[in-house]
């Protein structure tokens, strides 16, 4: 550990995002990632005592939700969305298509993220799946549109949902640092002690 970080850490700007979906062998980066947000559910149990509530316990609901706008690989994109392609023989060489119904693949996302100062987070998702997706084509914009995509995120084998690490508190050597958060980020490496 280098040093611990003191005051806010604002997440800013998404630096890096990296997606490895199962049964591949390697994360594959996406280069110029757009924006990402989470949201986690609670569940919220109560006690009443003659109609009056006189206690609230807030928890974990074990999941959440990761929405995301980014260009991406269209390899990439065909593999989270459940594409057929012609490359798997199903359709006609260069032709892909969205089937009607169709198990869709876990993916584990790692991410970079900068505050306003370039200070930098390291995020892990280890259980990830697509759960919508939309693109937009408007001949008017003044930018290229990207693709909007939600994940469903449920809890790996040791019940987390997310991991992150800032920079300046991860090890310099080992097998989880800050050069090799994204390209290694497991949920076992997560659980190793320095």
């Amino acid at each position: 550990m280098d040093t611990v970080f003191e005051g806010v850490f604002s997440e800013y700007t998404v630096a890096g995002i990296s997606f490895k979906p199962s049964g591949a062998e390697a994360y594959i980066n996406v280069d110029g990632a757009g924006s990402a947000s989470e949201e986690y559910e609670r569940r919220t149990v109560t006690k009443a005592k003659s109609n009056v509530v006189v206690k609230r316990i807030a928890r974990q609901a074990g999941s959440g939700t990761l929405t995301m706008s980014l260009h991406m690989p269209r390899e990439l994109y065909n593999t989270l969305q459940g594409m057929v392609t012609g490359a798997t023989g199903a359709l006609a060489t260069g032709v892909s298509g969205l089937k009607g119904i169709m198990k869709l693949p876990s993916v584990e996302i790692a991410m970079k993220v900068e505050d306003e100062d370039g200070d930098v987070k390291y995020k892990y998702y280890p259980s990830a799946v697509s759960a919508s997706f939309s693109r937009s084509v408007d001949s008017e914009a003044d930018s290229v549109a990207e693709v909007d995509m939600t994940f469903n995120l449920s809890a790996d084998s040791y019940g987390m949902i997310m991991y992150e690490a800032l920079a300046t508190e991860l090890p310099t050597s080992g097998a989880l640092t800050a050069e090799t958060w994204m390209t290694a980020a497991s949920s076992t490496l997560m659980q190793q002690s320095a």
